[in-house]
C-alpha cells in the first residue's frame, strides 16, 4: 500500500528541467564563482607537443554550467590535421618519455602531486563549474585523484 502511494506521487510530480531551475543569479547557484561571460565564452585550443595551439575547426561543442546554463568554454570539434599532429607529437614524446629514467619520473608525478594539492581549490571550482557537482564533491574528486599520481611512482620503486 505504501509503495502504490509513493509511486503515485512521484506520477504526479510535473518534469523537471534543468533551465526552469537554474537561476540567473550567481549567489544561488552552486557555482563557487561567477561564469565567464555569456557571449563571449573562451575556446579551449589543444594541448599538441607540450604547446597549447588552435584547432583549426570552426566547429565547437558547448560546455554548459549546470548551474546557471551558462556556456562557460567551448570545446573544438578537432580536425584531422589536429589529430595527426597530435598523434605523431605523443609518438616524439613517448620515445623520449620511455627512456626516461624511472626516478626522474617519479620526481616528476610528485611535482604534478604537489602543484595539484597547491591548486586543489582552483580544480574543484572548475569541476564543480563544468560538471555541476558541489564544490565538497568536487574536492574529494581532487583528492582522489591525487593518489593515481602517487600509485605509478611506488609501482616503480617494487621494479
Amino acid at each position: 500500500m505504501m509503495m502504490r502511494f509513493s509511486l503515485q506521487k512521484v506520477k504526479n510530480l510535473p518534469a523537471l528541467r534543468p533551465q526552469v531551475l537554474a537561476s540567473a543569479s550567481p549567489r544561488s547557484s552552486t557555482c563557487t564563482e561567477s561564469s565567464f561571460n555569456h557571449s563571449n565564452p573562451s575556446r579551449v585550443p589543444n594541448l599538441i607537443g607540450g604547446a597549447f595551439v588552435d584547432s583549426k575547426s570552426t566547429s565547437t561543442i558547448d560546455v554548459i554550467n549546470l548551474a546557471t546554463q551558462e556556456v562557460v568554454s567551448q570545446i573544438p570539434l578537432t580536425t584531422n590535421e589536429d589529430f595527426k599532429a597530435a598523434v605523431v607529437a605523443a609518438k616524439q614524446a613517448f620515445s623520449s618519455w620511455r627512456n626516461t629514467p624511472t626516478t626522474t619520473r617519479q620526481r616528476i608525478m610528485f611535482k604534478l602531486q604537489e602543484l595539484s594539492r597547491r591548486d586543489m581549490d582552483k580544480l574543484a571550482k572548475n569541476i564543480t563549474t563544468e560538471q555541476g557537482k558541489t564544490l565538497k564533491d568536487a574536492h574529494g574528486d581532487v583528492f582522489w585523484g591525487l593518489g593515481w599520481y602517487l600509485y605509478p611512482s611506488m609501482y616503480c620503486l617494487s621494479w
